[in-house]
């Protein structure tokens, strides 16, 4: 087993095969593709960023890797990217596998954090007794499964949620407003789609901080080259809610083998009052349960009180510390304890 790291900034474009082999060997999952990475390398990445690729034909792996400090490394997390870029092929002899990328990469490194891993989709699992591993809680993430039928799953939603929805929109019916959801799965349509996205996400309060996607910023550039890139392959989708034909919310989404997932979501903040967000995801719910081609709707960001309307159904991500030598991680844990200690004392 042997590692290579290439700094080189066009060094995952020239691997993106071989990223895409290992990756289907794997769970295939599309948050892990090339076509999701390659723009975020290119327009987020920097001069510490490294591809790491073990060619090992029993233990191949690849990820993207960044320096963050004297003796420190992680995986490239870039905000728009759910789950850290890092890709096993054979997820046996994880705890060796691991030891050797600290003790392969540039220079003397102490530690390794491999951020953000979905435990339904790593081969870095918990339960590990390798005290050169420490697993940290990162957020709670909800999902709803698309069984059954769309009735049996309103069912057994709240009153509060059902009711208030039923009331917005006959309402909006009454006022002789027409309420509608598009779905738009067109290369040629995703620049629209984003720029109308970012008019909805500068309306509100990233738009005051700073944070908004724009159809002229880097972020902007990203979902639409990303979203294109997986509408030529049937992938990618941005569904809008319609009042009176004009767009009042936005989701962009990827999907494949049965997973939707909603990788961004927002609204005209004139029609906040509307709930325009959960009509949409309503809308969208419906059309899911009737088409079957999806089996469940992944949100892949922090569980919220709102998200709990729509779900019961959650799990933990985590982030993974891999220390060269077991003192260290042994070290933090006493630190960590006598910090719980001295604070319940106090």
């Amino acid at each position: 087993m042997k590692w290579k790291f290439l700094k080189d900034r066009g060094a995952f474009d020239a691997h993106r095969e071989q990223w895409d082999t290992l990756n289907a060997s794997i769970d295939n999952h599309i948050l892990l593709d090339s076509d999701f990475w390659s723009p975020l390398v290119r327009l987020f990445g920097h001069d510490e960023l490294y591809l790491g690729i073990c060619d090992d034909p029993e233990y191949p792996a690849m990820l993207l890797i960044e320096h963050v400090g004297a003796g420190r490394w992680t995986t490239f997390q870039p905000s728009q990217a759910p789950l850290g870029p890092i890709l096993f092929g054979n997820a046996s002899n994880i705890e060796q596998q691991m030891a050797l990328l600290v003790r392969s990469l540039p220079g003397f490194t102490i530690s390794v954090g491999i951020t953000q891993q979905d435990p339904d989709y790593t081969g870095l699992k918990r339960g590990s007794c390798d005290q050169r591993l420490e697993f940290l809680d990162y957020i709670t993430i909800p999902r709803i499964s698309i069984a059954e039928t769309f009735e049996s799953y309103w069912k057994q939603r709240g009153k509060d949620l059902v009711g208030n929805l039923a009331r917005r929109k006959k309402r909006l019916d009454e006022q002789g407003v027409k309420i509608s959801l598009s779905v738009d799965r067109t290369p040629q349509g995703m620049d629209e789609a984003v720029r109308i996205y970012g008019q909805f996400e500068e309306s509100g309060w990233k738009g005051e901080n700073g944070t908004a996607v724009s159809a002229t910023n880097s972020q902007g550039a990203f979902y639409r080259e990303m979203l294109a890139k997986f509408c030529h392959r049937g992938e990618g989708v941005v569904y809008q809610l319609l009042m009176d034909e004009v767009p009042i919310a936005s989701n962009l989404c990827v999907e494949r083998s049965g997973m939707l997932i909603m990788l961004k979501t927002a609204y005209d903040e004139k029609f906040k009052k509307l709930s325009p967000s959960f009509i949409m995801l309503e809308g969208m719910l419906k059309r899911l349960f009737a088409e079957r081609t999806v089996t469940v709707l992944e949100f892949y960001g922090r569980s919220k009180e709102w998200h709990k309307k729509w779900t019961d159904e959650e799990r933990t991500m985590y982030h993974i510390n891999c220390y060269r030598y077991a003192m260290v991680s042994q070290a933090r844990k006493l630190l960590k304890t006598q910090s719980l200690l001295s604070g319940k004392s106090g």
